[in-house]
């Protein structure tokens, strides 16, 4: 009665004591109701701990024994404008980069790098050159620009280390070719600032082990509460007064625990 009592005052006291007798009550019961549920989430911790657990081995599992190995290749490359200059009487293409052609047009190269377009183009040049390890594909592209060095980093990510390598520079090599017809300049090219690819393998162990564990935690937290809420046992005062209509006036103290305690006769 003492949680029904406590529920009731600070309804009344958060309400200034001006709501209906039957609001108050109805306020009450619900407060007390979340209180159970708190309650009863504080016994059974221990089960949701085991399930986030479980969960997570499955998990982890999964990642390092079934799941296939992610291999990213990732290089850094320049955006350039090709400049025709002259160089003892001889005209010759030259690489510059121009900030002001790069804050123009660098937000959207990256949308035209991952469309299909782009993407097709891409595919055509792996394959022509011997490719034979699946199909680019625009999921597999990251790129993340700076725009003060006017550098950005474009990614491939694939099962196959050498397949991830070759990718890459299908994908850098179709925005060479078709970036010019976007882009207002006579030539434009995508230079590496470095001589190979970085390639580095994840088999995503810490990713599902996480995934797992919340995923378990709220799996078993869900089980519980559908398990508390489909119990049809009457679990405080207000609803065995709901269910027979007639007001609680008295408790009688767990006969057998009293009995067993010696507090009672048979």
């Amino acid at each position: 009665m003492t949680e029904e009592r406590n529920a009731y005052t600070a309804v009344r006291e958060e309400n200034g004591g001006n709501l209906p007798a039957a609001d108050i009550r109805a306020a009450e019961k619900e407060r007390a109701g979340n209180n159970r549920m708190l309650k009863m989430f504080a016994r059974k911790w221990g089960y949701i701990v085991l399930g986030a657990v479980i969960m997570a081995l499955v998990a982890a599992l999964y990642a390092a024994f079934v799941r296939d190995t992610v291999y990213t290749a990732e290089t850094e490359v320049l955006f350039a404008v090709l400049e025709l200059r002259e160089n003892d009487g001889v005209t010759e293409t030259s690489p510059t980069t121009n900030k002001s052609l790069s804050d123009r047009y660098m937000p959207t190269v990256e949308d035209h790098i991952v469309s299909p377009k782009y993407v097709n183009e891409a595919d055509k040049i792996y394959k022509d050159g011997g490719g034979t390890e699946g199909s680019v594909s625009s999921r597999a592209i990251a790129l993340n620009y700076d725009d003060d060095t006017l550098v950005f980093t474009i990614s491939y990510s694939d099962v196959s280390a050498s397949a991830a390598e070759e990718k890459l520079a299908a994908v850098i090599e179709s925005a060479n070719l078709l970036l010019p017809d976007y882009i207002d300049a006579t030539e434009v090219e995508l230079i590496s600032v470095q001589n190979r690819a970085d390639v580095s393998e994840d088999n995503g162990l810490v990713k599902f082990t996480v995934i797992g564990f919340i995923g378990g935690a709220v799996l078993a937290a869900i089980i519980l509460l559908a398990v508390y809420l489909t119990d049809n046992s009457v679990k405080s005062k207000d609803e065995l007064e709901e269910i027979t209509g007639a007001y609680l006036v008295a408790r009688l103290t767990d006969y057998d625990n009293a009995k067993n305690s010696g507090s009672v006769k048979a």
